[in-house]
């Protein structure tokens, strides 16, 4: 069925509604493919036009055309043909330009994020896919910022940038010191790091 899709939208990425389950999924793609299909060809040739190179997004009757964050243009099962042609003509092309300006973010984020898991000896640091990646970019180059005692505290560990305020615990901090250092002294800074862990969405 994507494969029909892709030959009515030609040259687009299609990314179908999968969270809603097999068979509204598949009714939401056949819905759009027949409301494309029952159009005059002159209609369905325009729309590969500026399908060509985008993200199209299928989404519920219940959705409006729109261009996401990222770029995908998103387009309800039940659509009105000619709606849609002209919504591909005003906004296919700021959805290709988004969908760039992403992709260079992206490799921004990954090259920086590298980086600072060298920097930092962390074996893994990522991120939760739904965060803006311009936030999670300023997050990654304030961990260097830490003071000694905090990035000797993490190094090994795999860290991951997170708004979740469901997980109770997200990392356990265990703290070694010697004869020299109060054990009131070590809790301070276990606490301060775990202070600062949270400020930086770590």
């Amino acid at each position: 069925m994507t494969a029909k899709l892709r030959e009515l939208l030609p040259g687009a990425t299609i990314l179908t509604p999968h969270h809603r389950g097999l068979a509204q999924t598949t009714q939401q793609m056949h819905t759009l493919i027949v409301r494309i299909e029952n159009k005059e060809p002159a209609v369905k040739s325009k729309l590969g036009k500026y399908t060509d190179g985008n993200v199209v997004q299928v989404m519920t009757s219940y959705d409006e055309l729109a261009v996401g964050v990222d770029g995908r243009l998103c387009i309800p099962c039940n659509v009105d043909v000619s709606a849609l042609l002209e919504f591909l003509q005003q906004s296919a092309g700021d959805g290709k330009l988004l969908q760039k300006r992403m992709q260079e973010a992206r490799q921004e984020l990954e090259k920086e994020a590298a980086l600072v898991a060298g920097e930092l000896g962390l074996p893994i640091l990522d991120w939760e896919s739904n965060l803006p990646l311009d936030a999670v970019l300023k997050s990654v180059r304030r961990l260097p910022t830490m003071d000694p005692q905090a990035k000797d505290l993490i190094k090994g560990l795999h860290v991951r940038l997170s708004t979740n305020t469901t997980v109770a615990i997200q990392a356990v901090i265990i703290s070694i010191y010697d004869e020299t250092m109060q054990a009131g002294d070590c809790e301070t800074v276990t606490e301060n790091f775990g202070d600062y862990l949270t400020s930086v969405g770590a």
